[in-house]
């Protein structure tokens, strides 16, 4: 059988439409993936093949407990804690998934830096507080005031804003 340019020699070297000396594709790096149903998978993502089938290997690294001191203030473990609180955060263990290519909608290739903070702030762990700045501890929310004799908090209500029992 005479062969054109690009065209396989014989049938003997086609199987199911593909050329058997094509090399299969693979992917390798950090990533952060996204799935349909809303999921989510950050680590370091490897192709493996399983006969003919292709799976997506997603190595997610351990990340030991770490401090972090808060850049700016945020609510954590049920309090509000200003800016210089410092935290320790639970460690998260690592884990290895395999995926079907058919439930990814997106890989995106990242840095490593940037799949640990994805991980760290996508996992759910226990965080404690370590530490509350002195000069921040006396911080207060919108609308409140202390009492500094009892030390308990107060609502303060502008006479205009008066809370009426009626409302309730």
């Amino acid at each position: 059988m005479a062969g054109r340019a690009g065209c396989a020699e014989s049938e003997e070297e086609r199987i199911g439409g593909f050329l058997m000396d094509q090399p299969q594709a693979k992917y390798e790096g950090w990533t952060l993936i996204e799935l349909f149903g809303h999921g989510t998978e950050a680590g370091y993502v490897t192709t493996q093949y399983f006969g003919d089938k292709a799976m997506f290997q997603v190595d997610v690294p351990e990340i030991p407990a770490r401090e972090e001191t808060l850049e700016s203030p945020r609510y954590v473990a049920q309090r509000f804690l200003p800016e210089g609180a410092v935290i320790e955060r639970e460690a998260i263990a690592g884990r290895t998934r395999l995926i079907s290519p058919g439930a990814v909608y997106a890989m995106n290739p990242a840095t490593k830096e940037a799949v640990i903070e994805a991980i760290s702030r996508s996992e759910r762990r226990e965080i404690k507080v370590l530490s509350i700045p002195e000069k921040a501890q006396q911080v207060l929310l919108p609308g409140e005031t202390e009492t500094r004799a009892t030390g308990s908090r107060e609502l303060i209500y502008d006479e205009d804003d008066e809370p009426n029992p009626e409302d309730n």
